[in-house]
């Protein structure tokens, strides 16, 4: 997630007709998290290692 917020922010910096943050920024998030609920098993896993 955070990769994904600071990939936005730093490739509109560098060009700010890259993407409109204000339009584009929360579908893209949505999106992502959405990606993460197909893949239970992966986001489980992934949990279970980090708080190890």
């Amino acid at each position: 997630m955070h990769a994904l917020i600071d990939g936005m922010i730093v490739n509109w910096l560098l060009n700010r007709d890259f993407i409109s943050l204000t339009r584009d920024a929360e579908p893209i998030i949505d999106c992502y998290l959405l990606g993460l609920g197909a893949a239970p098993t992966l986001l489980k896993t992934h949990l279970k290692r980090s708080t190890r």
